[in-house]
């Protein structure tokens, strides 16, 4: 979906590839909690479902620090270009105006179902801009298949 964005949005230096490997990356601090403690990952999940807290507030609770904190820093160690890491850091902060971050969040903002995902609130009307362009495009598609 990242891609799609930064393909139609036509900004200046958003460049579709960059967007779909950031698409790629954005959550790999989970993945990097998950594969090295797993048992405070389950923790985050089992908080977030006794109490109804965030998953940021869970997170928080677990780790005492952010998983895109972690990606972050770690697309750094691993020398990716640096469009990528701050987009990766900021994914659940605020945008900075930065067009590559913009689309992961205005993206994640639409993919998922957890409404108190972070994200820069400046961001919520363009979130229902994209919203209307992918349900009128998911429309047409349905209407002109043959059954």
């Amino acid at each position: 979906m990242q891609k799609k964005i930064a393909e139609e949005w036509k900004q200046p230096d958003l460049h579709p590839h960059m967007a779909y490997v950031a698409a790629l990356l954005q959550d790999i601090g989970l993945l990097i909690r998950l594969s090295n403690e797993p048992q405070r990952y389950l923790r985050m999940f089992q908080i977030m479902r006794e109490t109804g807290v965030s998953s940021t507030e869970a997170e928080l609770q677990v780790f005492s620090n952010m998983h895109y904190h972690v990606g972050g820093l770690v697309l750094q160690t691993w020398n990716f270009p640096s469009d990528i890491v701050f987009a990766i850091a900021h994914h659940h902060s605020s945008s900075f105006d930065d067009p590559l971050t913009q689309t992961i969040q205005i993206a994640d903002a639409l993919y998922t179902s957890d409404i108190s995902h972070a994200h820069d609130p400046s961001l919520d009307p363009m979130i229902e801009i994209w919203r209307s362009r992918f349900d009128s495009a998911d429309s047409a598609a349905l209407l002109s298949t043959k059954l």
